[in-house]
Formats: C-alpha cells, sequence, structure tokens
C-alpha cells in the first residue's frame, strides 16, 4: 500500500503525558509523523517546536499489537530507537522497520509528549495465476503467432504485386496537412518554480491544477516543492534546494497570491511566527522564499523573472504581496495566455484566448475550473477560515 509521504497532524492529536500545565509550550509544537514506503517502508517525524527549543529526544517504541506512547506498559511494545533532534529543517527518518506498530515519545527537560500510532500496512500479494488461465495461455501464444505470420505473408504479397509493377500509378496523399499550431511552446524546455501558501486543502488543488495546466499547454517543467515528485529531494535540505532554484536565472516564479501569502508576508516583517493548526513540513519554504526576495530586491524586483498571479473568483483585489514586483499581476482565469506566452518566451505568437486554451488541454481546464469552483464554495461557506487555520505569534 503507497501512502502520502506525509499526513498532516494537527497539534491536538500531540498527546501530553507529563504535567500538562508546566508542558503546554512542547505541546503546541507542530508535528508531522508517517510511513513512506515507495522504496522500502521508512518513518519519516518532522518537528517544528516553538521558540526556545533548540533540541529534543526521540523514542521511537514499536510492537505488534496496538501500541502507545503515552508510558503505560504493553505487552508487546519494545523500545527501539533514542536519537537526538536538533535540526528540525528535515525530517528524522528511522529504517529497519520490523513491527507493524509505532509512535514517537517527545522528551525536552522534564517535559514529554508523544504521537499518536501509526499503522504500517502489508503491501498487497502478487496476483497467483489459476490453473484455467495456465491451460489457455499455451492456446494464446499459438494463435498470436499463427496471426503474426498471416500479416506478414500478407504484405509480402500484396508487396510484390504493387511494388513491382511499373505501370502502377503514383499513390496519391489523401491526407490533410495539420494546420500549424499558432502558439509555439518554448523553443527550450523552460523551467517554473510554483510557490502558494497552504491556506486551506481546496486553495491546495487550485494551485495544483494551475501547475498542471502550465505544464501542459507550453514546453514548462513546473516544480511544485509540495507535490509528490519533488518532496523527498526537496525535504533532504530545505533551505539549499530554494536557494538554488531562486538564484537560477533560467528558472521563473509564479507566486499564487493569497490571503494566507499576504498574512505570511506581514508577519515576516513584524518579526512574528504563523502556526497553521494542520501543519506541514514543507511550509517553510514559501516563507523562505519570501524572506529571500525581501533581503534581495535584485530578485524581489526581477520583473522579467517573477510572475504574481491571483485568482479573481475568491481572492479579492486588495490582496497583494506589495514587496515583490509591486506592480505586476497576472488576474487569472483572465490572463491565462498572457501568462503562458511570456513564461514560454513565445512573445511574438499571438497570445492565446482562453477558449483556445480550453480546446488544446480540455482535461487540465476541466480540473482547474473545479478547482476553483470547490474554492469559491468553500469560502462562501466559511467565509472566515483563514482565522480558523492560521494563528500569529510573536517569536
Amino acid at each position: 500500500m503507497e501512502w502520502d509521504f506525509f499526513r498532516d497532524v494537527s497539534a491536538e492529536n500531540m498527546q501530553i503525558y507529563r504535567d500538562g500545565g508546566r508542558c503546554g509550550y512542547l505541546h503546541n509544537s507542530n508535528y508531522s509523523f508517517q510511513v513512506y514506503t515507495s522504496e522500502g517502508a521508512k518513518l519519516a517525524f518532522v518537528f517544528h517546536p516553538v521558540s526556545g527549543v533548540r533540541a529534543v529526544k526521540l523514542n521511537l517504541i514499536g510492537g505488534d499489537c496496538e501500541i502507545n506512547c503515552d508510558g503505560s506498559s504493553s505487552n508487546c511494545s519494545m523500545p527501539l530507537d533514542s536519537s537526538a533532534m536538533k535540526d528540525f529543517s528535515k525530517p528524522q527518518y528511522f529504517v529497519d522497520l520490523k513491527y507493524r506498530y509505532y509512535c514517537i515519545r517527545v522528551l525536552h527537560g522534564a517535559c514529554a509528549i508523544h504521537t499518536v500510532t501509526i499503522k504500517i500496512e502489508d503491501p498487497p500479494p502478487p496476483p497467483t495465476p489459476t490453473a484455467s488461465d495456465e491451460s489457455v495461455q499455451p492456446g494464446v501464444i499459438l494463435l498470436t503467432t499463427g496471426t503474426i505470420v498471416a500479416v506478414v505473408l500478407v504484405a509480402v504479397f500484396v508487396k510484390r504485386r504493387y511494388c513491382d509493377d511499373p505501370f502502377r500509378p503514383e499513390p496519391v496523399d489523401t491526407k490533410e496537412p495539420e494546420a500549424a499550431s499558432p502558439w509555439p511552446s518554448s523553443p527550450t524546455l523552460q523551467k517554473v518554480l510554483l510557490l502558494y501558501s497552504r491556506d486551506c486543502p481546496q486553495f491546495c488543488e487550485v494551485a495544483r491544477a494551475l501547475g498542471q495546466l502550465l505544464q501542459s499547454f507550453g514546453n514548462l517543467k513546473v516544480l511544485d516543492p509540495l507535490q509528490q515528485n519533488e518532496m523527498e529531494q526537496v525535504s533532504e535540505n530545505i533551505s539549499g534546494w530554494l536557494t538554488q532554484h531562486l538564484q537560477s536565472p533560467d528558472v521563473k516564479l509564479v507566486i499564487v497570491v493569497s490571503e494566507g501569502a499576504m498574512v505570511r508576508q506581514n508577519a515576516l516583517l513584524n518579526n512574528q511566527l504563523v502556526h497553521n493548526d494542520e501543519p506541514h513540513f514543507l511550509d517553510p519554504v514559501f516563507t523562505l522564499a519570501l524572506q529571500q526576495m525581501h533581503e534581495r530586491p535584485q530578485l524581489g524586483n526581477d520583473y522579467k523573472r517573477i510572475f504574481p498571479v491571483r485568482f479573481e473568483d475568491f481572492t479579492p483585489s486588495e490582496v497583494s504581496l506589495s514587496l515583490i514586483v509591486p506592480l505586476k499581476c497576472y488576474v487569472l482565469q483572465r490572463h491565462l495566455g498572457k501568462i503562458i506566452a511570456e513564461l514560454g518566451q513565445c512573445n511574438s505568437a499571438p497570445e492565446a484566448g482562453y477558449e483556445d486554451i480550453r480546446r488544446i488541454c480540455p482535461q487540465e481546464v476541466s480540473q482547474l475550473e473545479s478547482a476553483i469552483r470547490d474554492m469559491k464554495s468553500y469560502c462562501d461557506d466559511n467565509p472566515h477560515y483563514l482565522k480558523d487555520h492560521f494563528s500569529v505569534v510573536s517569536r
């Protein structure tokens, strides 16, 4: 069974089992604890403590029954690993897993908290051929072989009869030539780094759908650090991976402007921290990107590389990232053709209209429109959703 690389776990599931009042600061930390099984099972634990915590001790507990890490005894639990965690910018991995259930105790001084217990699922067994399947296989092979031989003989006969005739008429090509697309793709594979704040799951779906459409319409390689195919590489060195792409002049930056993005920008300017009620270990990527753009004006004011976009269906016009190319913003879906042309460096070609894009990429456009409708509906039902998801505290 293949799991998501990380499944977000809210702080409420981080349970205190020693002095809940005095250890509340530890309980307010954010964490993710998940199984990753793409190349053999391994556990990944990410911890974002509140300010002042420099290191914690991790005790991994495993067992073949449904154990817990609250300090109580269990007939099948077994302490497996004890390690110090000091670098909170990347996951702590645990490998060589032999048990079915695992949980982690996190200790800091006299305080201790523990994660929920997770279960490692067995992979499905390979299909076993039945007797009837085995008996049919020789017949299928003979039938396939006979068909191939017959086709070859017919082809040889037709070729000799037709191709060797000197008086045969010249063949006429009745196939109509394909019309060249008036919207050529980028002459070279253009890399695009897609950056957005995780405001809510519906908003993330909109951002992902936008990335898929950008990649499908032009010769664009969209890098989304929150997507499964990028997560593991980014997690090894979040700051290094991000800096490499921000400093590369060949990488364009698409920044999705949203209310959550503006909250993160204001918190950064006021030396504050943003806590998400459903944290993700890659949440710092967006904040670090904003920070580098603020600290390096030559990057934050690079109008050739940075492309802010705003979805007018659910993000009001007064929402903006005022310190990043302040005079530039693409309103979607109105300016979709324009941003695709400029990202692909095809400014000499005519700008594709929205219906033209739909005709060429119907599935991707449909997915984007569906995601926008879901997000708009969510905003209508939850007008103050951002206050429910985000909280800002002083450092």
